[in-house]
């Protein structure tokens, strides 16, 4: 075998091996995230849900296939300021803070959370990851509250 043929072989299985290796990280990491106890909501850049763990689904008290259907609106306490956010994270824009989670019931739940814009094949992602802790729960708002006050 010639050394410039042994030079191909090499540098093909290094690319195999490479392309194995980000699959396997691709899928570990999948899997991490869709276990993990915060919830992963993932929308496009118009705020169309597009992947949520199961920490999502259990935590807003929705199904993977209604939130999926749904807008990032229907999560929000205020859509005006979270459309606002979305253009924020969009200019690349990485945002920490805290806010208030809208459950299927209506319930608001306090919440810590992390934002930032990916790109996957040139498309761009926002990425939220949610921690709500139990002790924490926002108070009723609105007509809950003068419900819940009643």
């Amino acid at each position: 075998m010639s050394r410039e043929r042994e030079r191909a072989e090499v540098g093909e299985r290094a690319l195999r091996e490479g392309r194995a290796y980000d699959l396997v990280q691709q899928t570990l990491l999948g899997e991490a995230a869709s276990g993990m106890l915060a919830a992963l909501f993932v929308f496009g850049e118009d705020g169309e849900m597009v992947a949520v763990n199961e920490a999502a689904c259990s935590l807003t008290g929705w199904t993977r296939e209604e939130l999926l259907a749904h807008h990032a609106d229907v999560l929000a306490e205020n859509p005006a300021q979270a459309a606002k956010l979305r253009r924020e994270l969009l200019a690349s824009r990485p945002l920490v803070g805290s806010g208030s989670l809208r459950t299927k019931s209506g319930e608001m739940l306090a919440s810590t959370y992390i934002a930032s814009l990916t790109r996957v094949a040139g498309t761009a992602f926002i990425v939220v990851v949610a921690v709500v802790a139990p002790a924490r729960r926002a108070a009723p708002r609105g007509r809950a509250a003068k419900s819940a006050a009643a």
